[in-house]
């Protein structure tokens, strides 16, 4: 197995988590993880923002692959959309940097790092934090975000 840096991203349009994990013959380590704070009202100068912010992550850890969370239906149809808006905007930054993207349903990261497809944020952020063997680690974006980089180790 070769070295791999795994660039995990949880898309939305207000917050989008990110992490990157380095995958290596020794072991996983993430190399950092945090979320893109978006704010304000105007949605295209979120987009724009996250955008701008992506593409500095790209050019300072030099992903080799990029795991995204894929759409999924949520009972909320405004806020599927408004997911679709930030997804398109993490698979354009990644296009026009050639980097290979992988996309998986939140249940298949779930099971993926859990064991189970239908586990809730707590559970997951506990198993990145054991399998990666941190010391501490909150459940939120950037915990999605290193579960999504995860999904992406365990499937190569």
């Amino acid at each position: 197995m070769k070295q791999t840096r795994i660039l995990g991203i949880d898309p939305g349009t207000r917050l989008v988590g990110w992490a990157v994990l380095e995958q290596s013959p020794t072991g996983m380590k993430a190399l950092n993880y945090d979320a893109i704070k978006a704010k304000g009202n105007d949605l295209p100068q979120r987009l724009k923002t996250i955008y701008i912010e992506l593409n500095k992550i790209i050019k300072r850890y030099r992903p080799t692959v990029i795991s995204l969370e894929n759409v999924f239906y949520a009972k909320d149809v405004q806020a599927t959309v408004k997911i679709g808006e930030g997804r398109a905007v993490a698979l354009l930054a990644s296009a026009q940097c050639h980097i290979p993207i992988y996309e998986y349903t939140p249940a298949e990261i779930k099971k993926s790092v859990t064991g189970n497809g239908r586990a809730d944020k707590a559970q997951v952020a506990w198993m990145v934090k054991n399998i990666l063997g941190m010391e501490e680690l909150k459940a939120g974006d950037a915990a999605d975000a290193l579960a999504i980089a995860l999904c992406h180790a365990n499937r190569t």
